[in-house]
C-alpha cells in the first residue's frame, strides 16, 4: 500500500513538472514583460527617461538653431521649473527667494544639474542632467513652460550645449 501511494505521488509530481515545462515559455514571457514594465515605471519615476528625451531634443534644437519653449521638452504636466545652481544644496536659496515649500536631499554630485519641476506650488519631479553636457546660464533660475530658449554647441563639441533664455522682445 505504501508503494502505491509513492507511485501515485511520483505520478502527480511528473505531471506537474510536465505542465510547468509545457508552459515555461509563457511563464518566462510573463516574467520578462513584468520586468520591462517595472523598468519603464522606474525610468519615468526617477526622471531618467526625461533626461534622455531632453538630450535628444536639445541636440536637435542646437543643430537646427531653432529656439524652443520648455513646454516642448518635457511630457509631464508642470507650471514652473527651478534650477538650484549650487551643486550640494537642498534648495534653501530657492525656498527663500521664491517662497517655495519642498524637500529634496542635498545634491550629491557637482557634475549634475537638477531641474525641480512644480505644479500648483507642489514639487512633482526632479530631473538630473549632466552638467558638462548642459550648461545653463547662471541667470536662468526660474523657468515657465512658455519661456523660450536657444541651445548651441560649445566650441563645436558634439553633445555639449549652452542653454540660454531668450528675452521676450527677441522671440
Amino acid at each position: 500500500m505504501a508503494s502505491a501511494d509513492y507511485f501515485s505521488q511520483e505520478g502527480r509530481r511528473e505531471t506537474l513538472l510536465n505542465r510547468i515545462k509545457k508552459h515555461q515559455g509563457i511563464l518566462l514571457g510573463v516574467f520578462v514583460a513584468f520586468l520591462l514594465l517595472e523598468g519603464l515605471f522606474l525610468l519615468g519615476r526617477t526622471g531618467l527617461f526625461d533626461a534622455v528625451l531632453w538630450r535628444f531634443k536639445v541636440g536637435r534644437a542646437a543643430e537646427s538653431g531653432t529656439p524652443f519653449q520648455m513646454k516642448e521638452m518635457f511630457l509631464f504636466p508642470w507650471d514652473s521649473l527651478y534650477l538650484p545652481h549650487e551643486p550640494y544644496s537642498d534648495g534653501y536659496e530657492l525656498k527663500e527667494k521664491y517662497g517655495l515649500d519642498f524637500t529634496i536631499p542635498m545634491g550629491d554630485m557637482d557634475t549634475q544639474i537638477r531641474l525641480l519641476f512644480f505644479e500648483k506650488s507642489r514639487l512633482v519631479k526632479v530631473v538630473k542632467l549632466d552638467k558638462f553636457n548642459n550648461d545653463f546660464a547662471l541667470s536662468v533660475e526660474q523657468v515657465f513652460p512658455e519661456d523660450t530658449f536657444v541651445a548651441q554647441k560649445r566650441n563645436g563639441m558634439d553633445c555639449v550645449y549652452i542653454i540660454e533664455k531668450q528675452e521676450q522682445g527677441f522671440v
